[in-house]
């Protein structure tokens, strides 16, 4: 999973570690469509001053920054369709939150408002939900929540919680890690599993090292990756890189050197794994076979570089030919504002489907001066109604009006004997109309 190194780690990792808790983790331009999908690094560095979040190609070519704020931001993970992108914001007195904003950094998205940090933010499967952990009961513990920030509900409970949650690719399972003081547990930190709704957690490693954290499933959920601390130090010290199967056996390291190896992260085939490393001085992220072999430096600055999550990322270009006018064009890297609206054009499929729309009132022989009807639709559009009367012993209609209507109920007046007939027509924003007809007979001749 993703960790961010905090200003004054060493103070916050003292003061966690003490509570049972987890090192503390930080996780408007045009608008903008999804036009195709390319793998993605997404990690924090501190190579601007404070934490920021970072993109690039996973040969580490390409490097974009996302966010600029003053304020310390990390723990950033990729959503299933590539259009997101979640990660923790340090605000309020340090307090980190969680955040959600687009791929391409826009529309900044606060999901959390708690007094304790709430970390270690990863998507369900289907994007509609975010596990994350929280210290706003004072202990550490996961959380789950929907994908914009509502109905966030505790998993873990008291003196069994957990920290650096991830759901399983099949949205059944959640991995994590806690460190636990009771008869059971030693009291370090080790890798838990349990059900999606918190129930049946299961402790997976027991070693190889003297503390276990960090884990992450592989994108077919057979594996799971993590970092294993090798002697008393502290979580993410002196910690190397395993792998093991996704009930527990088999634990097999893949790192081995005197440096700190942390934050795995599968490429999304699985044959990759992303990480940080301080092996040549500075925290780095490489990348290196799932096997172990071929590590490989990606960054490459004196700044603390952390916290990767390889995805795939949606190509985010302008939605409507719009965005591209008053320089929008510029945004979106092109070189003119007709290269911008044939983009639009190329990458959205023309709409032609017409609005469903429904008409309700009175039918048949009516002898009111005034009738009523109400107008429904499963999309905005714009109304035009038109009626007609045809008078009794004529055979040409006679146009009685033609009124802008709006979505709700309309009245007309029909003081007329005749017959009259109404057409509601609806357009939608694509141009598509839809159109229903209405006949009625308005008689109030005396049947005696």
């Amino acid at each position: 999973m993703r960790r961010i190194i905090l200003l004054l780690a060493s103070v916050a990792l003292a003061m966690l570690l003490s509570s049972g808790a987890s090192l503390v983790k930080l996780g408007n331009v045009a608008s903008a469509a999804p036009s195709g999908k390319s793998e993605k690094i997404v990690f924090g560095s501190y190579r601007s001053g404070s934490s920021d979040i970072y993109i690039m190609n996973p040969d580490g070519s390409e490097l974009k920054r996302l966010t600029s704020t003053a304020q310390p931001e990390g723990g950033p993970t990729i959503s299933p369709d590539g259009t997101k992108i979640a990660f923790e914001r340090s605000v309020e007195s340090s307090n980190a939150e969680i955040y959600v904003m687009n791929s391409d950094g826009s529309d900044q998205t606060r999901l959390t408002f708690s007094p304790g940090h709430d970390q270690s933010a990863s998507f369900s499967p289907d994007g509609r939900k975010i596990v994350f952990h929280s210290h706003r009961d004072r202990e550490s513990h996961i959380y789950i929540m929907n994908s914009d920030g509502s109905d966030q509900t505790r998993l873990t409970t008291e003196g069994a919680g957990g920290a650096e949650p991830e759901l399983s690719p099949d949205g059944s399972k959640i991995v994590f890690y806690a460190q636990r003081f009771n008869s059971k547990d030693d009291g370090r930190p080790h890798i838990y599993i349990m059900n999606s709704d918190g129930s049946n957690q299961i402790k997976l490693t027991n070693g190889p090292g003297y503390a276990e954290s960090g884990p992450t499933f592989s994108p077919d959920g057979t594996k799971i990756a993590f970092e294993a601390n090798q002697d008393e130090a502290g979580i993410g010290q002196h910690a190397q890189i395993y792998t093991m199967n996704s009930d527990g056996t088999q634990p097999t390291r893949l790192t081995s050197n005197v440096a700190n190896d942390v934050d795995p992260s599968y490429s999304p085939d699985g044959s990759r794994i992303a990480f940080m490393s301080d092996r040549d001085g500075d925290e780095e992220i490489y990348a290196m076979n799932s096997d172990g072999r071929q590590q490989t430096n990606l960054t490459n600055t004196m700044a603390v570089d952390h916290s990767p999550d390889w995805g795939q990322v949606a190509e985010l270009g302008p939605a409507s030919k719009t965005d591209c006018k008053d320089g929008g064009w510029r945004d979106f890297g092109f070189r003119n504002q007709g290269q911008c609206i044939k983009a639009v054009n190329h990458a959205t499929p023309a709409d032609t489907t017409a609005p469903e729309i429904t008409v309700t009132g009175p039918e048949g022989t009516v002898s009111e001066d005034q009738v009523t009807f109400t107008l429904s639709t499963n999309e905005p559009v714009t109304w035009k109604c038109t009626y007609t009367l045809t008078r009794p012993g004529e055979s040409t209609p006679v146009l009685y009006g033609i009124d802008p209507c709006a979505t709700g109920t309309q009245s007309f007046f029909t003081e007329h004997d005749g017959t009259w007939v109404f057409t509601f027509e609806a357009t939608d924003a694509a141009g598509n109309t839809a159109t229903v007809t209405k006949t009625l007979i308005r008689d109030r001749t005396d049947p005696t």
